[in-house]
């Protein structure tokens, strides 16, 4: 039977820095790449069919450290976050708690106002 596996892409800067990123193409954290190695290793041996990716550049060296055949799809791109990339989760709640709960529970809400909904992202991604 056909199966789909899910990885989510090694630790950004961002994510070590507790921003939110979206659509910022920025690198991986030290610890990130070091964890890169482990990753291809294990992952390596599954013999993927196909491996999707998102364009940016922290989705595709993760994909990258288990296999050399990486298909980008932009249709695979991030969340659009709007004005909340680079923002903590402090600060957007203390901002615009009310729009992210509309935005994430309502899921018709553009995030940070003038990025995706959770709806349209869905709708890109299948």
């Amino acid at each position: 039977m056909p199966s789909i596996t899910l990885i989510r892409h090694a630790e950004s800067q961002a994510n070590y820095d507790g921003v939110w990123n979206g659509r910022i193409d920025g690198p991986l954290s030290p610890r990130g790449e070091a964890s890169l190695e482990l990753l291809g290793a294990r992952l390596r041996r599954h013999g993927f069919d196909v491996v999707l990716s998102s364009p940016l550049e922290r989705a595709r060296r993760t994909a990258a450290s288990f296999t050399d055949d990486v298909e980008v799809s932009e249709e695979l791109t991030e969340l659009d976050i709007g004005r909340w990339e680079g923002l903590t989760r402090e600060e957007i709640l203390s901002h615009g708690g009310d729009r992210l709960r509309e935005a994430l529970f309502g899921r018709e809400a553009p995030m940070g106002e003038t990025g995706e909904s959770l709806n349209e992202m869905h709708q890109r991604v299948i």
